[in-house]
């Protein structure tokens, strides 16, 4: 992560030193700036050589920058995560993880800091307990000593060796096999936990409780993550109660720390022949060519026993939103053939599309709406608005629109219960008139409705591509959504 150096924050830095009073400089990232180092530190070279600039005229009155927030590495990433050591320009091999002292001084450490000035930063606010040197000082407090204008600061007190146990969940797979024999019975989704402690202190014992399914794992001696296989998605109820002890084997006094917390799961599942992918809220998207939504995976596994792999999504803590749901032909399916696709979100299940023909995929994704409470199947229509141009000037009476749901799927738009549809959220459609027919001659029936103009050219804004949301539910009370983009002029 950069640190972002604002003109704003030189000019106050300057005007407080021009006072000519001894100080001390408070940033939440350390000022210090090493060539060729492993770590991506906040400053740049050009942000120390800005804040040398000003300090360098007062340097006498700056005693010290007290900072925190940087800390060893530990490498997570795939490439990275199976591996000892990797090689750095300047550096050779390093350590992965990478420890780096927390109660430091960065000049006297090889960093260059804005006019030499002391850099200072304190095992309390350093978030991991990094131990470079097995004689680093390893304390919560550094106890600061000011006597006129000279402050000493390497005083430290309250002994704290912290273990940082850490963890991810993650979706993956496992094979169950038969009493005898090498060959699995079955193949199933599963949940993946990655455990580790950031320290260099062992033996470990980890103790993971997985909504009450203990797994353990004594005499650990290495810094690399340990796993655990927990919980068949099948058997799932969608939000687990996730905590991890880790414990120094033989400390006196005993030492263990633990953390914990709540994880939230969603599965999406497609059975052959189409593939599947996911985007998020925030447009990330897993699929089987990409993984861009953290704690996130594709699998193709034979679910329903047919010898085709169903492609499979998995996500962990999912955020509020919508997710898109898309599926795509494999390459040489039928039009005829049919596929299922359900989702597993939070504990509950929803069937999207149940043997849909091939030819019967939406123009549209799937939506799954994922709020606090809940998730909500959206039903994915398509929304067309005639004209596609909108006069804010027009004394019309009626903005015409058009709403075709997809086929195959079970529902129609006979079935659509025309008082619940809204244009954007606030305008209703009006009770009167409507009609089912087929307005872009697709072979797809379509329902008219029409909103009141007045109404409509209130919430408008003037553009060439203004998006419409038309929302309703049908008279079972399954939602549906679709979008238009019309041009608004005045």
């Amino acid at each position: 992560m950069r640190a972002a150096l604002y003109k704003s924050t030189k000019d106050f830095l300057a005007e407080n030193l021009e006072e000519g009073m001894p100080c001390i400089i408070f940033s939440h990232h350390p000022m210090g700036t090493k060539e060729f180092h492993e770590f991506d530190y906040p400053f740049r070279d050009s942000h120390i050589e800005d804040l040398a600039d000003v300090i360098e005229p007062k340097k006498d009155f700056v005693r010290a920058n007290f900072a925190g927030h940087d800390h060893g590495y530990y490498s997570t990433g795939s490439s990275l995560n199976d591996v000892q050591f990797w090689w750095w320009p300047g550096d050779g091999l390093l350590d992965n993880p990478k420890f780096m002292n927390a109660n430091a001084n960065y000049g006297e450490e090889g960093f260059k800091t804005p006019a030499d000035i002391p850099v200072i930063t304190t095992e309390a606010v350093m978030v991991a307990s990094n131990e470079a040197t097995p004689t680093a000082p390893k304390s919560v407090i550094r106890i600061v000593k000011v006597r006129g204008t000279s402050v000493n600061y390497d005083n430290f007190a309250e002994e704290f060796p912290a273990l940082n146990p850490y963890f991810k969940v993650s979706p993956s797979s496992r094979a169950i096999y038969y009493d005898h024999g090498d060959t699995p019975a079955v193949v199933l989704p599963c949940l993946k936990v990655t455990a580790y402690a950031f320290t260099r202190r062992s033996p470990l014992t980890y103790t993971l409780n997985f909504d009450g399914e203990v797994h353990e794992l004594k005499n650990v001696t290495t810094n690399k993550p340990v796993e655990f296989l927990a919980k068949d998605y099948y058997d799932e109820h969608g939000k687990y109660e996730v905590s991890l002890s880790v414990q120094l084997e033989g400390a006196t006094p005993p030492l263990e720390e633990g953390i914990k917390r709540e994880v939230k799961v969603g599965w999406f599942i497609v059975e052959s022949p189409v593939d599947i992918s996911a985007t998020g809220p925030e447009g990330l998207t897993v699929s089987k060519q990409v993984n861009e939504i953290p704690e996130s995976n594709y699998m193709e596994i034979d679910l329903n026993g047919d010898g085709h792999p169903d492609g499979i999504i998995g996500i962990v803590d999912l955020k509020i939103g919508d997710y898109l749901i898309n599926v795509t032909p494999k390459p040489g399916a039928s039009p005829t053939n049919t596929y299922t696709l359900k989702a597993f979100v939070n504990g509950v299940e929803f069937v999207l599309a149940q043997d849909v023909q091939i030819k019967n995929i939406p123009k549209h994704p799937y939506i799954v709406r994922v709020t606090k409470s809940e998730a909500i199947p959206i039903i994915p229509a398509t929304v067309d608005f005639d004209p596609d141009t909108s006069d804010l000037k027009s004394k019309g009476k009626w903005v015409t629109g058009y709403i075709e749901l997809p086929v195959g799927h079970g529902y129609a738009v006979s079935q659509i219960n025309v008082s619940s549809i809204r244009l954007n959220g606030t305008v209703p459609a009006l009770a009167k008139p409507t009609e089912i027919g087929d307005h872009d001659k697709d072979g797809v029936p379509d329902l008219m409705v029409k909103f009141d103009r007045a109404a409509v050219q209130a919430i408008l804004q003037v553009g060439d591509n203004v998006e419409i949301t038309v929302n309703g539910s049908l008279l079972d009370s399954r939602q549906f959504e679709g979008k238009d983009s019309i041009r608004v002029k005045n």
